[in-house]
This record gives C-alpha cells, sequence and structure tokens, in this order.
C-alpha cells in the first residue's frame, strides 16, 4: 500500500517511514505539508503528486496544489523517486478527465537515492519549483528534472545496509 492524500487540503504528512510497500506518497488536494519522511525500496514511487480534475466537474482527485514537500529522504523506489504529474489524461467517464497539472508545489532538499527508473519526473505539470535536493544515481537511474541548484553525491548515510538512513557527519546533504 501507500499513505494516500485522495483529497483535503493543508495536511501535513510528517516523519514517516515506509519499507517496501507499493508506493510511498500519493497527494490529492491542497496545501499539504510532506517533511521529513523515509520511504525505502517502493515497487512504483517515492512521492507522487496527481493531476486533477476541475472541481466543476465533481471527480474523485484534485490536482495537488501548493504543497511543500522538502527534507524526505527516498531510496530505492523502482518506478520514479518523486513523480510531479501522475494520471495524467486518466479518463472517468461523467466525472471527468484528470487534465489539471499540479502546480504551485515546492520541492525543497530532498535526498532520492536510486539504481533504475527516474529519480525525479515531472510529467507536464509546469509552475512547480525544485531546489537544493540531492540526487544519487546509481545503475541505470536517471534525473529528468533536477531543478535549482541540485546536488549529485553520496548522501553517506550511517549504516544503509542496516536501514539507517540517517546522514553522516560528513554528508553534503547537510
Amino acid at each position: 500500500g501507500e499513505l494516500v492524500m485522495r483529497g483535503g487540503t493543508n495536511c501535513v504528512i510528517e516523519g514517516n517511514r515506509f519499507v517496501g510497500g507499493a508506493g510511498g506518497i500519493r497527494i490529492c488536494g491542497t496545501g499539504h505539508v510532506v517533511r521529513d519522511n523515509v520511504i525505502v525500496d517502493s515497487a512504483g514511487t517515492g512521492i507522487r503528486l496527481y493531476f486533477g480534475i476541475t472541481k466543476g466537474q465533481g471527480g474523485p482527485y484534485q490536482a495537488a496544489g501548493n504543497c511543500l514537500i522538502a527534507n524526505n529522504t527516498i531510496v530505492g523506489a523502482v518506478r520514479v523517486g518523486i513523480l510531479v504529474g501522475d494520471s495524467r489524461g486518466r479518463d472517468w467517464t461523467e466525472k471527468g478527465m484528470q487534465n489539471v497539472p499540479p502546480q504551485g508545489n515546492q520541492f525543497l532538499n530532498n535526498i532520492i537515492v536510486g539504481s533504475a527508473g527516474d529519480l525525479f519526473l515531472v510529467d507536464q505539470a509546469p509552475g512547480n519549483v525544485a531546489e537544493g535536493n540531492l540526487f544519487h544515481r546509481e545503475g541505470s537511474a536517471i534525473v529528468s528534472f533536477p531543478g535549482d541548484n541540485p546536488v549529485y553525491a553520496d548522501p553517506f548515510f550511517l549504516s544503509p545496509a542496516n536501514g539507517d538512513f540517517r546522514l553522516s557527519e560528513v554528508s553534503p546533504a547537510l
């Protein structure tokens, strides 16, 4: 499973640890704060923000907007570390189509480590800001959207083999 914010506003998702689930955190709605979470070995994505259906259409999903995604650690997500713009174009027939992009979101100082997939992907969702995120690419991993002032370095976790993803005192993420 994954923690799902299907709607609502101004929720705080803070200080959680997700290990080995289908996904990490899925976000719809506005004003959420997602910070200081650790997501390890997700079979899908670490954090993903959905396209929405207009409120006038009354659909089940509202675009993720004006959210703060900061200081999270994502390690080994199989598909994507952070995905901005999931489910673009999904047709809910009478409820509408997911065609409202996530906008106004900030992605600050996250650590994303992976050996496959895309560490940070924005799928036709303009108007989002990423700054100061640290990427550690291994294997075939890529970074499609580095944002401003990215850092490409080993984060020097204390003991990742033992599940300890705290930062050592020499970490460039400090």
